[in-house]
């Protein structure tokens, strides 16, 4: 199953948050998925990042994949991780609210 991405730019703690959504229609889930460190070139369209959002995709759920601060149109700056946390629960409420109270799923690099 293949869905359209749609980017999109949304309000988090530190300004706006560039987004790649990809909805299959009727969603059973949300992804919410990370890409690599931002300091070392991690981005959302990082070949794995854009891996696990087609298999969450096939699975039915709804793939979130937000650039982090500084990264692409993501304002703000790194936050070793303490801001990063704190956009990636801007990102769930867009979830949410575009997707209903659906099961989250957690994807990503560590």
């Amino acid at each position: 199953m293949r869905a359209p991405e749609e980017k999109v730019l949304i309000d988090g703690p530190s300004g706006k948050i560039e987004l790649i959504i990809e909805n299959p229609g009727a969603p059973r889930g949300i992804a919410l998925i990370g890409h690599p460190h931002p300091l070392f070139g991690g981005a959302n369209s990082n070949k794995v990042a854009h891996s696990l959002a087609r298999t969450f995709v096939a699975l039915g759920y709804c793939a979130f994949r937000p650039n982090f601060r500084g990264v692409g149109l993501s304002e703000g700056t790194h936050d070793e991780g303490r801001g990063e946390t704190e956009d990636m629960l801007a990102v769930l409420e867009e979830a949410r609210r575009r997707c209903g109270n659906l099961p989250l799923a957690l994807a990503g690099f560590t």
